[in-house]
């Protein structure tokens, strides 16, 4: 998008857009100091130059008129006129660019990767103290499912995975197991009322009573999130996408998930006692 901007000037050199690499260049190729040499002496003698150039116009943000290069300290005359000469000032500036290589780009994705991982730990660790491993087992599957649904929706979507993605998806986290703790709640509280009925159709009375809870507040979310999403813009149109995508996943899996998944675990460990048991009489 860079490029369209100050595009009226032509060929000319631009003097407000262009870095530093390129002033150098610029000046290198010319050599209007007549240095001379191979191309890394020419680079040295006019490296101090070209910075000054761009320090200048990082300082005052633009370059008004070429008559400026005469503040320039360092710049020789032979060099200012030969920027007088083949560059133009433009309305627009560029004030400095940055670039993320591989090396970093991949330390970032480990980074991201190790957040998620001990989040989706911190919540199996708090849900297994505050209920029981089996709840917890099944809130970490349903946030395991809610994050792989949303990362293959942003793959599908060609977006990029940047720190507000992360941070979007963290957010998402932390939404969802809030929901599923709700559904839990509600069961924990339906086992101390009946005492001694089966698991299975007190989790779906449990479900049945805050279903409409989950509805209102995923609902009045997802409003929000959808405003977000369609009026908030380039800069957050990514983080708006993940969280309608994880609102969206999340609710379900908050009951056709975490709950199934709860409630098998629990099967599980209620047979495994079984057996021991068996075996003590034994």
């Amino acid at each position: 998008m860079d490029r369209d901007l100050n595009a009226d000037l032509g060929d000319r050199f631009d003097l407000n857009r262009q870095g530093s690499l390129e002033l150098l260049g610029l000046l290198e190729s010319a050599d209007p100091d007549g240095m001379g040499g191979d191309v890394e002496a020419r680079e040295a003698y006019y490296g101090p130059m070209a910075d000054a150039v761009l320090d200048y116009r990082k300082t005052n943000g633009i370059y008004g008129s070429l008559d400026e290069l005469a503040a320039v300290e360092g710049l020789s005359a032979t060099a200012r006129a030969e920027l007088e000469n083949t560059a133009a000032v433009g309305a627009y500036s560029l004030l400095g660019a940055e670039s993320v290589g591989p090396a970093v780009g991949a330390d970032l994705q480990k980074k991201a990767m190790l957040a998620i991982a001990f989040s989706l730990v911190g919540m199996l660790v708090y849900i297994w103290i505050r209920f029981q491993l089996p709840y917890a087992v099944g809130a970490v599957a349903a946030l395991f499912h809610d994050v792989l649904i949303t990362l293959t929706a942003i793959a599908v979507t060609n977006r990029e995975i940047n720190l507000p993605t992360v941070a979007a998806l963290l957010t998402l986290v932390g939404y969802s197991v809030n929901d599923t703790v709700v559904v839990f709640d509600r069961v924990r509280e339906n086992l101390r009322l009946r005492r001694g009925e089966d698991l299975e159709p007190l989790m779906n009375l449990s479900i049945n009573q805050t279903l409409s809870r989950t509805f209102i507040t995923s609902g009045t979310t997802l409003v929000v999130v959808l405003s977000l999403y369609i009026f908030g813009g380039d800069v957050i149109n990514t983080f708006a996408f993940v969280l309608l995508v994880g609102i969206l996943v999340g609710t379900y899996s908050s009951i056709f998930v975490a709950s199934p998944v709860a409630l098998a675990m629990n099967k599980v460990l209620v047979a495994r006692r079984e057996r021991r048991r068996m075996k003590g009489r034994r």
